[in-house]
């Protein structure tokens, strides 16, 4: 049968395992972002590829920050290492970048180890947007990044909603989005 409310809801206990954590909050954006580049990956990077989908990691769903220890483990084992010891950075990418689902901890776990900034030739349209909604930038450059090792996003107004201009400082190039 339907039990009915409590007539003392203050009393009542809710209980949940203990793999169910907060999720940690981002950090807001000031003039620029200056990063490492902590992966270069290619085209058609799916949100599996980002986050597994699979066995391995299903039992952290509800643990972000378990969670992005497998963050590109498939493909790069120390990734999650890497991005804590950078205290984060920025993650390049080719066409198409986060395609495949709507997995929203391909967002959300890069968040968690400090990823500020996806830098790709083009990104899945769902993927976009969870990107966005973590607080993590997605930039669309029709670069080829070859030897890149640090970034240096600049805009007089990175919190702005108005899209404007940015550039990006790669090593001794400049470009401008």
């Amino acid at each position: 049968g339907i039990v009915p409310p409590s007539a003392e809801p203050d009393r009542i206990e809710l209980l949940q395992s203990p793999n169910i954590v907060p999720i940690p909050a981002g950090e807001p954006f000031g003039d620029a972002y200056e990063g490492e580049i902590l992966i270069k990956l290619g085209d058609s990077v799916s949100t599996d590829t980002i986050i597994p989908a699979g066995v391995e990691a299903i039992t952290y769903r509800t643990n972000a920050p378990a969670l992005s220890e497998f963050l590109f483990r498939r493909i790069d084992p120390e990734f999650a290492g890497r991005a804590r010891a950078a205290g984060g950075g920025i993650i390049l990418g080719g066409d198409l970048y986060g395609q495949g689902s709507a997995r929203e901890q391909a967002a959300l776990c890069p968040m968690c180890l400090g990823v500020r900034a996806v830098v790709a030739k083009s990104f899945a349209r769902i993927h976009r947007a969870n990107l966005i909604n973590w607080g993590i930038l997605p930039l669309e450059a029709p670069l080829h990044f070859g030897h890149v090792v640090h970034l240096r996003v600049c805009e007089p107004h990175l919190g702005s909603v108005t899209p404007r201009p940015l550039q990006l400082q790669a090593a001794t190039s400049s470009y401008d989005l």
